[in-house]
C-alpha cells in the first residue's frame, strides 16, 4: 500500500497534479485495499484442488447470490457456476455506476438507486433476464462511499444456461 502512495506521489509531483486530485487519489488507493484483496484471494483460490474451488464457489454463491430471487430455487451446481462468473469492480465515492445489463451486488459500500439506498449484501438489476431491454429499468445509480460491486453479466448468464437447460426453463418462466 505505502509503496502504491509512493509511485503516486512521483507521478503526480512529476506531472503537476492538482493536490485536490491527487488527495482523491490517495483516497481512492487506501479505500481500494479491499478490493485488492479480494482479487488476490480469488487467484490464491484458483489454483486449489478442483474440489475445494467447487467448495468455495458453493459458499460464495450461498453468500452472494442467495436473496436474489430468481437464483433462490436454483441447484446448488448452478449456483455455483454462477458465482465463478462474478466479476468485481470498484468505484469512488460520488462516482456514477454505468452497467447495464447485469445483476449488481454491493459486497463494500453504499449506492443511490432511483431514490433507494442499497448497501452490502443488497443487490439491483434482476430484471437484466427479460429479453425485452425496453422492459429493464435502466435507472443510473451513484456511489455515496467507495464502493465495491459484484456484477453478473446477462450474456455470461445467458451461456452458462446453455450447459443447464433444466435452469434455463426455469429462469424464463421468471422472467
Amino acid at each position: 500500500f505505502r509503496e502504491r502512495i509512493d509511485v503516486f506521489d512521483r507521478m503526480a509531483a512529476a506531472n503537476n497534479v492538482p493536490q485536490h486530485l491527487q488527495a482523491r487519489a490517495r483516497e481512492f488507493i487506501r479505500e481500494s485495499r479491499v478490493h485488492e484483496k479480494y482479487l488476490q484471494a480469488m487467484k490464491v483460490a484458483d489454483g486449489l484442488s478442483t474440489t475445494l474451488k467447487v467448495n468455495i464457489a458453493e459458499h460464495i454463491a450461498a453468500h452472494h447470490l442467495g436473496k436474489i430471487q430468481v437464483f433462490q430455487k436454483s441447484s446448488r451446481h448452478f449456483k455455483s457456476d454462477v458465482a465463478s462468473l462474478l466479476k468485481s469492480h470498484f468505484f469512488e465515492k460520488q462516482e456514477k455506476v454505468l452497467l447495464t445489463g447485469c445483476v449488481c451486488i454491493v459486497q463494500k459500500g453504499l449506492v443511490l438507486l432511483a431514490g433507494f439506498l442499497i448497501g452490502p449484501k443488497a443487490h439491483w438489476g434482476e430484471d437484466m433476464i427479460l429479453t425485452h431491454e425496453g422492459l429493464r429499468l435502466n435507472h443510473p445509480a451513484k456511489c455515496l462511499a467507495h464502493t465495491m460491486l459484484l456484477t453478473l453479466e446477462r450474456s455470461d448468464l445467458l451461456e452458462l444456461l446453455h450447459q443447464h437447460p433444466e435452469e434455463s426453463l426455469r429462469i424464463r418462466r421468471a422472467a
